[in-house]
């Protein structure tokens, strides 16, 4: 596989991160209630890689909502974003190699902490966990079935109780 080239950092605003602040909890986690809102479904894997099959849907569930780039950028720099009056996101193709890319060595401060993976409309969020070792995406019905088609290694989010648990 052909390595991506790195594209520039892009500065993003206090006000679009304000927006991206509202659906990220304080744990780093997703505001359950801001997904809902906008009519989204939310699943969690059990691994917190991006490879291969998973990539290649990835990459298909970011082209079927219209985005051509994703940027990522740790949560750290959302939740405390109060601090900051603009923020560095990192830009990558929504392609395969765009998502391996971020995954590769050189961009360990990403990928060894907890980072967001977002367009600029927002029409898809993903939480992937730096060492909790998971993955949580959030979209729209259709973005995540073809997100998740490539195994059955995904869960509802947040967890939902069986019918035999004491809820």
């Amino acid at each position: 596989m052909e390595h991506v080239k790195k594209i520039n950092s892009e500065i993003i605003d206090s006000s679009f991160v304000s927006t991206l602040k509202k659906f990220i909890k304080y744990d780093a986690y997703f505001d359950i209630d801001e997904i809902l809102k906008k009519n989204w479904v939310c699943r969690i894997t059990d691994s917190n890689e991006i490879f291969d099959e998973d990539a290649v849907a990835l990459a298909q569930a970011m082209r079927s909502v219209g985005c051509e780039n994703f940027f990522v950028m740790p949560i750290a720099f959302i939740i405390d974003s109060a601090s900051h009056s603009i923020a560095e996101a990192y830009l990558f193709d929504s392609t395969e190699d765009g998502i391996i890319e971020f995954q590769r060595i050189g961009w360990e401060f990403l990928h060894f902490d907890t980072c967001l993976i977002f367009d600029k409309e927002i029409s898809f969020l993903i939480i992937r966990t730096g060492s909790s070792g998971h993955v949580i995406y959030s979209g729209s019905q259709k973005f995540i079935d073809i997100a998740c088609s490539a195994n059955n290694w995904w869960w509802p989010y947040p967890p939902v109780p069986n019918k035999t648990d004491n809820v």
